[in-house]
């Protein structure tokens, strides 16, 4: 089971991704429900790249932010 304070940051997150124009898709995979996130509803019909991904893998919630371009954000990451 997730904790509360979990359970609160995927709601809260999900408000802010969607607030700002995000699409959303929910997926079950054997190990746990996950939610994808992209940037058009293009991409989401198509199954195209997503931009976050919220999936609850064994009980653990985990994270996933895709980089298209890593080179562009190097100086930031450094």
């Amino acid at each position: 089971m997730h904790t509360e304070e979990e359970k609160k940051f995927v709601y809260e997150m999900d408000a802010i991704l969607k607030n700002r124009g995000d699409f959303s898709q929910k997926l079950d995979w054997n190990e746990g429900p996950t939610y994808v996130y992209y940037g058009k509803e293009s991409e989401l019909k198509s199954k195209g790249p997503y931009q976050f991904l919220m999936v609850s893998w064994k009980t653990k919630l985990l994270l996933f932010l895709r980089i298209r371009n890593a080179a562009k954000c190097m100086a930031y990451l450094m």
